[in-house]
């Protein structure tokens, strides 16, 4: 097969932690011969929900890139393994390549987890976090269907889910938009198909002990 170009960015919570092309402003190459074993270098510590995205380089120092696949998993289902392993049929964009001409059918992502120092650090100091707002935080009761943080909150409300589960879901309701509110989750189209653009799904459900606004909280304009 021809070879590939690629980069790589892992979010948690739609945070950006780690984006490969900052590392030495080049692509990596992959493919070529089926079978192949590639190596992605990264080590980064991850947490709660996450996405990782995998970009197309016309070159390995080309600096455009367009959205390949993704893969979404939440880390409190693999709580205790050392691996994660995801098949083609579970990769986002990917598993629609039945005739395997992105890809071999047996493609497959591993990403190994290792509980180093730094990862208990994190650990450690987001239950600190927890205990914080636990004991100085407002109680508040939500009801279904109600909004817990809209998107660009200037507050940067933060809240602690202590019981239940949460989703974030986009509102279509607009002009531009028809589809009316929907998950983040499912695949729409985006308001013209003109280009051809749809909206990439960003999934995020957080449950018992998840922080919800930590995003906005997290990111340069708080």
């Amino acid at each position: 097969r021809k070879p590939q170009f690629l980069s790589y960015t892992v979010r948690c919570s739609r945070t950006l932690v780690l984006d490969s092309k900052t590392r030495d402003g080049r692509a990596i190459r992959v493919g070529g011969k089926v079978g192949d074993v590639v190596l992605l270098p990264g080590k980064v510590v991850v947490w709660g929900d996450v996405r990782i995205d995998f970009f197309n380089h016309a070159n390995a120092t080309g600096s455009k890139r367009k959205l390949a696949f993704f893969i979404v998993f939440h880390t409190t289902f693999y709580s205790g393994e050392e691996r994660i392993v995801i098949n083609k049929r579970y990769i986002d964009m990917l598993h629609k390549d039945s005739s395997n001409k992105k890809c071999d059918a047996d493609f497959k992502i591993t990403m190994t987890i290792n509980p180093s120092p730094e990862s208990l650090d994190h650990l450690g100091v987001a239950h600190r976090f927890r205990q914080i707002m636990t004991r100085i935080g407002e109680h508040k009761t939500f009801k279904r269907g109600e909004v817990m943080v809209q998107e660009q909150d200037v507050k940067g409300t933060l809240f602690l889910v202590t019981k239940g589960s949460a989703e974030g879901f986009v509102d279509e309701g607009s002009e531009a938009h028809e589809g009316g509110p929907h998950p983040l989750g499912a695949c729409v189209p985006g308001p013209s198909l003109q280009d051809n653009v749809a909206r990439v799904p960003i999934i995020t459900i957080v449950g018992t002990d998840q922080v919800v606004g930590q995003a906005q909280f997290l990111s340069n304009a708080s």
